[in-house]
């Protein structure tokens, strides 16, 4: 399912960022925006940005992060419930 390879997109692009390689991370990471991930991957995608010292793209990455999010929680209340 579209959700599980959105899962995998994520955990690879965890792994990318948490070794150091941002832009590689965040292609991962846009790969995921495809897959459902839409709030997860923008905030990868920004926290990425952030270390690589570009702080307009990271905050325009963190807004996307932001609308995504409002969006998954109208769309699921029950997962707003979880935060």
């Amino acid at each position: 399912s579209s959700n599980t390879r959105g899962e995998r997109d994520i955990e690879r692009a965890r792994y990318l960022q948490v070794a150091g390689h941002y832009n590689e991370a965040i292609r991962a990471y846009r790969s995921a925006i495809g897959s459902g991930a839409r709030g997860e991957a923008f905030q990868g995608i920004a926290q990425s940005y952030q270390r690589l010292g570009d702080a307009e793209s990271a905050r325009n990455s963190y807004k996307s992060a932001i609308r995504a999010y409002e969006k998954e929680q109208n769309t699921n209340p029950r997962l707003a419930q979880q935060g």
